[in-house]
């Protein structure tokens, strides 16, 4: 099969400002050598990794296949700018996953999470009494939807918007990804995990929503910030369940198997913790997406070494169904190119993720007809979004 390069176009075109110069930060030449060394400390994404935190693979981990290329090498973290190391991304050539190696091991790669986004306590919404006449009226819609579709307890709500919605596809792609998809609760004890699960936004809709959550997570920070809000969180991966099955209704990993040591056991794990009939929902960043394409290295979905592996379409499906799952299922979700675009463009300017950007216009351009060949090709997509059921026997 012919591989794709995915070179990064954008480096010709915003490399530089308007005036024609670079962009890169410039440094006074003044600047003494204490300061110096004092602006060297405060960069650890140019320190080296741990020489005995280090794993080699050789291998791909999804397929295991020996035969890859290089995509990019003395990769850093970019993104957060909080990890040291510098790596290289490898591309499978038969599965066309993308993966590091050498790659941090299982014990070191907290250290790539000392500043990381999901610490924080939590979001909350905008309180309904600050929102303006036209937003009263749409927050009482989704509800209003949210409460019919999902369960949730949200008000104040009108009914209309459960019908209005299926009129606005965008509204309401928009509610079924914050609800993740997952079923209506039916029934006592529906019970839900949430592997990643941060500091527990996502379980606090779910409870809101009758279900019964557990949440895991490798970070303690994350963890303590979930266990604060009163969550069943505990600080690990799915092997906190081990020997065990037949315990979930549904299990939902958002932005997770790009993160872990090895997608293929957690999702076997996954398939022994749901009971038959069992949900799984994954989402993940898109290997084989436009984004990748135009930006290359620069990709706001690298995010190395926090991603370790990053699939495509084929190589999730693939690994769900040797789990044994059947009915697999691409979701279509609002998409988040003009984000990730603008995250990549900062990353490429040498600026942070919050920085404004010069041409605001020329990347909603790119992202809306980014968004627009993706709904003729679903399989380049930012982000994969996929749902399964564990077979009921």
């Amino acid at each position: 099969m012919h591989q794709r390069h995915y070179p990064p176009p954008l480096e010709r075109n915003y490399h530089r400002s308007s005036a024609g110069q670079n962009r890169k930060p410039e440094h006074r030449q003044d600047m003494t050598s204490e300061a110096s060394a004092t602006m060297n400390l405060e960069r650890p994404w140019e320190k080296p990794w741990p020489s005995d935190g280090l794993e080699a693979l050789h291998k791909c981990p999804i397929c295991n296949a020996s035969e890859r290329q290089v995509l990019h090498s003395d990769l850093v973290d970019s993104s957060f700018r909080c990890a040291p190391g510098s790596w290289t991304l490898w591309q499978c050539a038969k599965c066309r996953s993308a993966y590091l190696d050498p790659r941090p091991t299982p014990e070191t790669i907290g250290l790539a999470y000392e500043n990381y986004y999901t610490h924080g306590a939590g979001s909350s919404k905008v309180d309904y009494q600050s929102l303006n006449l036209l937003r009263k009226i749409r927050r009482r819609l989704v509800n209003g939807y949210s409460r019919r579709r999902y369960g949730s307890a949200d008000e104040p709500a009108y009914e209309l918007g459960f019908y209005l919605a299926h009129l606005v596809p965008f509204i309401r792609k928009v509610t079924d990804r914050q609800y993740r998809h997952i079923p209506f609760p039916a029934g006592n004890a529906n019970k839900l995990l949430d592997i990643g699960c941060g500091n527990g936004d996502f379980l606090m809709l779910a409870s809101s929503c009758g279900w019964e959550v557990c949440g895991l997570d490798p970070d303690a920070n994350a963890v303590l910030s979930a266990t604060n809000r009163g969550l069943d969180v505990h600080q690990a991966g799915e092997e906190h369940f081990k020997g065990e099955s037949d315990l979930f209704d549904v299990i939902t990993l958002s932005h997770v198997i790009e993160h872990v040591h090895s997608p293929r056991d957690t999702i076997e794990n996954c398939f022994n913790l749901l009971k038959p009939g069992g949900m799984i929902w994954i989402e993940t960043p898109n290997i084989d997406s436009f984004g990748y394409e135009l930006f290359g290295k620069y990709w706001r979905g690298l995010e190395t070494p926090r991603h370790i592996t990053i699939l495509n379409r084929q190589s999730l499906h693939n690994i769900i169904s040797k789990s044994g799952f059947e009915k697999i299922r691409d979701i279509a979700i609002p998409s988040p190119t003009f984000l990730t675009y603008r995250a990549s463009l900062a990353i490429l300017m040498g600026e942070s993720l919050q920085s404004p950007i010069s041409n605001p216009r020329s990347i909603a351009f790119k992202a809306y007809l980014a968004n627009v060949k993706e709904n003729i090709f679903p399989s380049r997509r930012e982000f994969l979004t996929v749902a399964a059921r564990k077979p009921i026997y």
